[in-house]
């Protein structure tokens, strides 16, 4: 024998969704002073948008320091200058797709950014440099290697990455 349901019984099922009922006699809401209502017509609450503020001019908040650290003549400058100018005679300089694909499906592009590499004088500045960042953090290549070789290599070498990842610093945030 087959059961089949009654039939019968539909009615009295409630639909998983309720409605809300609203009082007959609700006091009107009071509304925002942002949120005023049209005077033409109070049988409609059409509100109205609230003026485009705008902006309040930017002041730049940097302290005397920061500016002195900018100019060309601070030691501060001057160093990071001499541990970058290695960078513009890199072999790679202008050929950023090459070396740090955005949308690479296959690992192709590293036979073409080693054979960059390999020609490259700065590959041992390049190299140093890596190895300051944590290595989940690198994409492409550097130096000549991927991301797992750069994290072989601080290993074998015993060297702590001294810059903070980026999940470090979201953290600081």
């Amino acid at each position: 024998m087959v059961h089949r349901p009654n039939r019968n019984l539909r009615h009295r099922h409630r639909s998983p969704i309720r409605t809300r009922r609203t009082k007959r006699n609700a006091q009107p809401q009071k509304l925002h002073p942002s949120q005023k209502t049209s005077p033409q017509s109070h049988s409609h609450s059409i509100q109205i948008r609230p003026k485009h503020r705008t902006p309040i001019p930017h002041t730049p908040t940097t302290t005397p320091n920061h500016q002195k650290m900018n100019q060309p003549n601070h030691p501060h400058h001057k160093d990071i200058q001499e541990r970058t100018r290695w960078q513009t005679k890199a072999n790679c300089k202008g050929k950023t797709n090459l070396m740090f694909p955005q949308h690479h499906k296959d690992i192709t592009y590293i036979i073409k950014a080693r054979e960059i590499c390999n020609q490259c004088t700065v590959q041992t500045q390049c190299l140093n440099l890596a190895l300051e960042y944590h290595p989940i953090d690198m994409h492409g290549v550097w130096a000549g290697m991927t991301s797992r070789q750069l994290a072989a290599e601080q290993k074998r070498r015993g060297i702590k990455p001294i810059r903070p990842s980026i999940s470090q610093m979201w953290e600081n945030l």
